[in-house]
This record gives structure tokens, sequence and C-alpha cells, in this order.
């Protein structure tokens, strides 16, 4: 992605062996908004380990289409 989407996004390892899921840091802010920064690592890191592990995209768009499928039809 872009620089200065980049730039938001924080990798975050817990030291344990889940550090493997790929985590991001979601930084702490007084109101609860809907900033991208606070927004995307919540997000990303509600999503289960097996769909943040996949390393290609169409797969990884394919998982994550069928999981949002799944909460909302199930």
């Amino acid at each position: 992605g872009p620089q200065y989407i980049q730039e938001m996004l924080i990798l975050w390892s817990t030291g344990l062996r889940s550090s493997d899921t790929l985590t991001l840091h979601v930084p702490r802010t007084k109101h609860k908004d809907g900033a991208f920064a606070v927004a995307a690592p919540r997000e990303w890191n509600s999503l289960p380990a097996e769909i943040r592990s996949i390393n290609t995209l169409d797969l990884f768009k394919q998982r994550l289409k069928t999981y949002y499928f799944n909460l909302a039809y199930d």
C-alpha cells in the first residue's frame, strides 16, 4: 500500500507463539472514533488467524468474503 498508510499500521508482537498471526498495534485514543489508524488495526486483529496468515491476495479476498458472508447469514 501507499507509504502514508504503511506508516499508520504497526506490526505488534506479544512475544508468544501467537505473534506469528500478524497482529497490528491499536493506538490508544480518548475518543471512540472511526479514524483509519484505530479502526483498521482493530478490524484486522478481529479476523481469525487463518485468514490473517494468508499470503496471496486472491486467496485472502476469497476467504475474507466467505468469512463476512458467514457472519452475516449464519
